[in-house]
């Protein structure tokens, strides 16, 4: 699904109205352009039970443009989890910063808040392997990822690396 639209909104917080984005061979969600895009309630990389993966090589990419990635409204978490090169293909011991959960690699302003990140719908268990949790690279700046209250925080776990923040994003 690529995103060059303002103010789109994918998913939602009622429910019924998050979508099963999974199975591509790019990325799940990409937004190339635009800015105040909304990304809400939906299993990314997951089943329709959230109970086994199958994988996008990267959930959700934000290449430029601004989107917000979940909330502290109920209902609007993401389930991120799955995502990336299987550890059959790769041994976990190999790191691959470009796959994964959420890949950010420009534009400005973009929030990551109230997501499960790399963990299944309960957030206790492992949703599927994932090689990166966040990336934000390249032009990425300006970029929030969790927040001060709990509804905001993500949790980020499972994943071979957690968070990759790389030398040229800039006030992150």
């Amino acid at each position: 699904m690529q995103i060059t639209a303002e103010y789109a909104t994918i998913g939602g917080t009622s429910i019924g109205a998050g979508n099963v984005i999974s199975g591509n061979y790019s990325a799940g969600v990409v937004v190339l352009g635009g800015s105040a895009i909304s990304i809400l309630g939906n299993l990314i990389g997951q089943n329709a039970a959230a109970t086994d993966s199958i994988p996008n090589v990267v959930g959700v990419g934000i290449s430029s443009g601004s989107a917000k990635i979940g909330g502290t409204e109920p209902g609007s978490r993401n389930i991120i989890s799955g995502n990336g090169v299987s550890e059959i293909e790769k041994p976990r011991s190999e790191f691959f910063y470009g796959e994964g959960g959420v890949w950010i690699s420009g534009g400005s302003g973009t929030e990551v808040i109230g997501n499960f990140i790399g963990p299944s719908a309960d957030g206790m268990h492992g949703g599927g392997y994932q090689s990166t949790g966040v990336v934000i690279e390249g032009t990425a700046y300006n970029i929030i990822i969790g927040g001060t209250t709990p509804a905001a925080r993500n949790v980020i776990s499972g994943n071979f690396v957690g968070m990759f923040i790389g030398t040229r994003a800039t006030n992150n």
